[in-house]
């Protein structure tokens, strides 16, 4: 939620080129930074991906009709209940903002969205990321405004990206999970070119919605999603599975190579 309208809006929290860049407050990018997970996050992505949805090569061109498919599968498979479709619709397509338009917002904050379609404050207290107090306030960041230095370069032609949406909403009574392969790329934001940002089509979504629970940060769990979509085996086999069960399989595979640093008190 902006601080200036109190508006809801989905908020650019993360993003991954090669390496992953957090956002910090005042709308700078922190140091580019190899991505580091909590085993947490990635079990409880690993049991979301396992209980969640799955549309393969959906002939969609716009959002609009992504979020339609995906919220009729979602009652199909018992996700959700009917009575909540429109109010997760009107969610899915709010507007999305960037680090760039933190000043014109006025600073942004954490929001949960109610039944009502009002937003309330978190109950749990919240606490600044380790990623973003260690690559975003400490140093310079990287402003918005304009591209940083050889980030053009680094797309190479034909890109395409994933769009990881996660949030909290009041009347879910479990977290949702939807991932969709798009037929065709789409392009979420054409305008990004005229502002000096590349505009990558998107042909992957992800989708995390759930309640507010002490054990569940949201964050994390798209920060794993996202990591998950920049890693080369597994995104090669996102483009290529022909079921579910091949994707959580890949996922299993990623986990099965990811290694755990236990909480240590040594020091270098």
């Amino acid at each position: 939620m902006d601080e200036k309208n109190q508006e809801l809006q989905w908020m650019e929290e993360a993003r991954w080129l090669q390496m992953e860049e957090n956002r910090g407050k005042d709308g700078t990018w922190g140091h580019p930074h190899v991505s580091y997970l909590t085993f947490w996050s990635l079990f409880e992505l690993q049991k979301a991906f396992a209980k969640g949805t799955v549309l393969l090569d959906l002939p969609e061109k716009s959002l609009a009709g992504v979020v339609n498919q995906l919220l009729d599968r979602f009652i199909i498979d018992g996700q959700i209940r009917r009575q909540d479709r429109e109010k997760l619709l009107r969610t899915l397509l709010l507007k999305h903002s960037h680090a760039r338009d933190i000043e014109a917002l006025g600073g942004v904050k954490p929001a949960i969205l109610t039944s009502s379609g009002d937003p309330s404050q978190p109950l749990l207290p919240q606490r600044p990321s380790l990623e973003a107090q260690l690559f975003c306030e400490q140093g310079e960041g990287i402003t918005e405004g304009y591209p940083p230095p050889g980030i053009l370069e680094k797309i190479l032609q034909n890109s395409e990206t994933t769009l990881v949406l996660v949030g909290r909403v009041d009347f879910l009574e479990r977290p949702v999970l939807g991932f969709v392969r798009l037929k065709d790329p789409m392009q979420l934001e054409p305008k990004q070119e005229k502002l000096g940002q590349p505009a990558v089509p998107v042909r992957f979504l992800f989708v995390l919605l759930g309640p507010e629970a002490p054990n569940m940060d949201y964050t994390q769990l798209g920060r794993a999603a996202a990591t998950l979509m920049s890693e080369r085996v597994f995104r090669t086999e996102a483009y290529l599975a022909q079921s579910k069960k091949k994707l959580v399989h890949s996922l299993e595979s990623f986990l099965n190579c990811s290694l755990v640093l236990p909480p240590s008190e040594a020091s270098l």
